[in-house]
């Protein structure tokens, strides 16, 4: 069985406990939408890898999944990593008479480039799910901006299993499959925010295989960084505008867990980038939006700046205290600052978590991804503005926003550091907006461009870096004074950090001052033709 280069599935993953497990499948509303009659699955999976994790690497997964049997209910399934569309990935699947992969099977041209020389000697078992499935089979009505669709409900519980034996380790699994058979894609959020408010419900960020991933090879959470939308010249402005937020979500979420777990400072790092990156979409085109998204602007605002916090003690650490460190190495005061910001991170870090496990972070993101699904920026907008070209609304909103980069940077030598700090804000906005249209202006005044704009905006982002690692050191050492009034260990190490600062920002100015003159000389690459 040969599948279709295109096949793709379209999937809402939601996290719910047992009981709420039990309740859904109870609900009596659900009932008149039900089409047949309800099916218990055990379903019995095997994810396979090669040694270095090479699959796992390349976004794909490759699973066995039957019902321990071997028989016609064997199937071999490969899946893509998801693109710039929420809940939706590529797979392909292979009906299996036996118990083990058989690579011989995809003559899909694409995937068998994607797998190169892979063969079945390649490949180990990494982990196994064991799961006990009830799928219910519901015709969505159309309604709260989506059209009707059939859609299976399949709520999972069950473990994964890591190896085998009673030290193996196990994770437990609860969860709510919802997979369009036909119809609107945005029926699926319909739905899941019809259920999210009758239980807590969020939505699921990563899915079994890298959990189990993550359990058999003790990894933490993958980060990701932005990719580019999938923007056509010929697009109206509007699907342009759900392209770019969709694509900026996906990315959030992707670094959800990496941000929740902590363990590495770019999963938290990437994550604010993507609100930061919606934030900036919203401004891109607010003259074409309605009054909800400004009211978005300033939930994310919000959200966005309570993260703040934890990444500048993550960049104080990696960053700033460092060079001062191996320039004045044993130093009692830097040892003593290392410490107070050490342990003023975890304390952060276990608060973005409480917030990133929050219910009310949960409602937040259903009701974005709802809002965007439903172009709720419709409501109060211009529709004319709407259904424009894209690319004359491009030339429009960049050249905005270059002039107002230009008039924040005026007597830029002479700027003190709110005004720079204004000016980077602005420039990132500039940046990322060019990053978003990017492809609709191919050449190398694009690639100029952008570049001068990023050179600018390190430059300004390392002068803030420096005056807010002042700023943090001056703090945790007045903590520390709070603890113990007798102490001015951390202190001597804090002014050492602030001179050396006040020197490197003293170095590093003339660069700065090119890099704002290279940006200045750059043309406006969307004029160009």
């Amino acid at each position: 069985m040969a599948p279709s280069p295109d096949v793709a599935e379209t999937e809402l993953k939601l996290l719910a406990a047992p009981k709420v497990l039990d309740a859904i499948a109870r609900m009596r509303w659900l009932k008149p939408l039900q089409r047949g009659t309800a099916r218990t699955l055990k379903l019995d999976a095997t994810y396979y890898d090669t040694k270095d994790r090479r699959l796992r690497r390349d976004g794909l997964s490759l699973r066995v999944r039957g019902d321990g049997t071997g028989g016609a209910g064997t199937v071999q399934t490969i899946k893509a990593r998801g693109g710039h569309k929420l809940g939706r990935r590529d797979e392909w699947e292979w009906p299996l008479e036996g118990a083990d992969p058989d690579l011989s099977l995809v003559d899909d041209p694409a995937l068998r480039g994607r797998l190169g020389g892979l063969t079945e000697a390649d490949l180990e078992p990494v982990f196994r799910t064991l799961v006990e499935r009830r799928v219910l089979l519901l015709d969505w009505p159309g309604e709260d901006g989506a059209g009707g669709a059939r859609i299976e409900v399949a709520l999972d519980r069950g473990r994964i299993e890591a190896g085998s034996g009673r030290e193996a380790p196990t994770e437990s699994l609860g969860e709510i499959e919802l997979e369009l058979k036909e119809g609107d894609p945005k029926a699926l959020l319909a739905l899941a925010k019809a259920l999210r408010a009758r239980h807590p419900l969020r939505l699921g960020t990563v899915d079994k295989s890298e959990r189990g991933h993550m359990l058999a090879d003790g990894l933490p959470p993958a980060h990701r960084k932005a990719g580019t939308p999938p923007l056509d010249p010929d697009m109206k402005l509007e699907a342009a505008i759900e392209a770019i937020m969709e694509g900026c979500l996906v990315h959030w979420l992707a670094n959800e867990a990496a941000a929740k777990a902590g363990r590495e400072a770019d999963g938290l790092h990437q994550l604010r980038v993507a609100i930061r990156r919606i934030r900036s979409a919203l401004a891109l085109f607010k003259g074409a939006l309605g009054p909800s998204a400004e009211a978005w602007n300033g939930r994310l605002r919000g959200l966005v700046h309570g993260l703040g916090h934890a990444r500048d003690l993550d960049v104080f650490l990696a960053e700033r205290l460092p060079p001062l460190e191996a320039a004045l190495p044993g130093d009692g005061g830097l040892k003593a600052l290392r410490a107070e910001a050490e342990a003023a991170r975890d304390r952060a870090r276990s608060a973005v978590a409480a917030t990133l496990e929050s219910q009310a972070y949960a409602d937040l993101v259903l009701d974005l991804a709802t809002w965007i699904a439903r172009r709720g920026w419709r409501e109060g907008g211009d529709p004319p503005a709407l259904d424009a070209p894209l690319r004359g609304a491009a030339k429009l909103a960049l050249d905005r926003l270059h002039r107002k980069v230009k008039k924040r940077g005026r007597g830029f030598v002479r700027l003190k550091p709110e005004g720079r700090h204004r000016l980077r804000i602005a420039l990132k906005k500039l940046r990322y907006a060019a990053e978003f249209l990017e492809t609709l202006f191919p050449g190398k005044a694009t690639r100029r461009y952008l570049k001068a704009a990023t050179g600018l905006q390190d430059g300004l982002g390392h002068g803030n870096d420096l005056a807010v690692g002042a700023g943090l050191a001056g703090r945790l050492a007045a903590e520390a004074r709070g603890a113990a009034p007798r102490s001015g260990t951390t202190g001597s190490g804090a002014d050492l950090l602030r001179g050396w600062n006040t020197a490197e920002a003293a170095a590093l100015e003339d660069g700065v001052r090119r890099a704002w003159k290279r940006f200045r000389r750059r043309e406006r690459f969307w004029r160009d033709g």
